[in-house]
């Protein structure tokens, strides 16, 4: 089942409360303020069952995720540490600071999905 970024936005998120201290100029702080308006969850459902199943980590999250891991030539377990640990990943995915947005597996297999 596709999960989806609320419309309205933590107060609490780590975008909300560190972007100046990131950067708003910064590759992180732009993915922070414009990833919502680039990536659509919307975008991914066909790749997703509509009835079975728990949501799931919404795609924009991990296309931002995908995006960041690129950027910073790192490996899926790198990514992952990073999204769970790193203030300026957690600005730009809009995660709240004591979260883990997402599991290794939960990544590559979102990969794979997009690949195939």
């Amino acid at each position: 089942m596709l999960g989806q970024r609320p419309d309205q936005q933590n107060l609490f998120s780590a975008d909300n409360q560190y972007l100046e201290f990131v950067g708003e100029d910064s590759f992180y702080g732009f993915l922070a303020q414009h990833g919502r308006e680039l990536f659509c969850d919307g975008d991914f459902e066909e790749l997703y069952c509509p009835d079975f199943g728990r949501p799931s980590v919404p795609p924009s999250t991990l296309v931002i995720a995908l995006l960041l891991q690129a950027h910073d030539r790192v490996s899926d377990d790198e990514a992952t540490q990073r999204a769970a640990f790193d203030m300026r990943w957690k600005v730009a995915l809009g995660a709240e600071m004591d979260e883990r947005p997402f599991a290794k597996s939960t990544l590559q297999l979102f990969r794979a999905q997009l690949v195939i």
